[in-house]
């Protein structure tokens, strides 16, 4: 494990036990790394590491990129058991990660969702969105961001320029 990988606790063992049975998603690295989901793990918090919203893997994800920033997303894919979904990959300039819930008051029939998006185009950047419904990963609906609603650590850009712009702003407005 290198130093950064251990500095913001990233998961890259694919037989982690806290995994079993999580629908997740995995970020294939450039320099080699697998990176997989395991939000909320136990002895991952703001205080123990320093970040805001430390118990998001994504969030732990960007800070990684932002201080490696040579290493970049190759490719996202989203795991429940055997079912694997593979996100678009080519031609991608950044990536887009957030959690969702919708219910009733009182109801126990809530409903969880990822919402995974890609960034493609240059000239007008916007995110190309999917919600996968969680366990089954199933899409639930598709939609688009136009960038003047995006916001670190959300995303993600493969744009290492971008991504040291977007750490800045991240670093700016929160601190710990």
């Amino acid at each position: 494990m290198s130093h950064l990988t251990s500095k913001y606790r990233l998961c890259i063992d694919e037989h982690d036990p806290f995994l079993e049975e999580r629908a997740i998603w995995i970020a294939h690295l450039s320099n080699g790394l697998c990176v997989f989901q395991d939000d909320d793990r136990r002895g991952i918090t703001e205080e123990t590491l320093g970040i805001r919203d430390a118990h998001s893997t994504w969030v732990r994800l960007f800070h990684y990129l932002v201080e490696d920033h040579t290493c970049q997303i190759t490719m996202i894919r989203l795991k429940f058991r055997d079912h694997v979904i593979r996100l678009p990959h080519a031609n991608i300039l950044g990536y887009y990660f957030t959690r969702g819930i919708i219910g009733e008051w009182g109801s126990k029939d809530d409903i969880h969702y990822n919402i995974m998006g890609v960034i493609k185009d240059v000239e007008q950047p916007h995110i190309e969105r999917l919600w996968y419904h969680l366990p089954s990963i199933e899409v639930l609906q598709q939609d688009q961001l136009t960038q003047d609603t995006w916001s670190p650590p959300q995303i993600i850009w493969n744009i290492a320029d971008k991504r040291l712009e977007y750490g800045k702003i991240l670093e700016s407005s929160v601190k710990v």
